[in-house]
């Protein structure tokens, strides 16, 4: 595959404790987001026992409108009180497939 092939992208870790041990609600409206968006949602972990939800909103980094996405990340964790823990760059294919 050439360099044309790839997207930059920017990965926000969120992180949020729980009152419950269901996350199910927490988990569909960051996939809801995402999808509305066009950007990814991963599911990193969930810890039973501390109730700790980790997730990773990633968003292509090299367009018009990232400065924007990033924007919808922040207020999307504000107001669902998640702390935004960290962020990364990552290389994703324009072929990979979500499960």
């Amino acid at each position: 595959m050439n360099k044309s092939e790839y997207y930059s992208c920017k990965a926000l870790n969120l992180q949020k404790y729980l009152d419950s041990e269901n996350c199910d609600f927490e988990i569909e409206a960051a996939q809801g987001l995402a999808k509305a968006f066009s950007m990814w949602a991963k599911v990193d972990f969930f810890d039973k026992e501390h109730r700790l939800l980790s997730i990773t909103l990633s968003y292509v980094s090299d367009i018009l409108f990232s400065p924007d996405l990033l924007a919808v990340i922040k207020a999307f964790a504000l107001v669902n009180h998640y702390d935004i823990m960290g962020s990364k760059d990552e290389i994703r294919s324009v072929y990979e497939v979500e499960e």
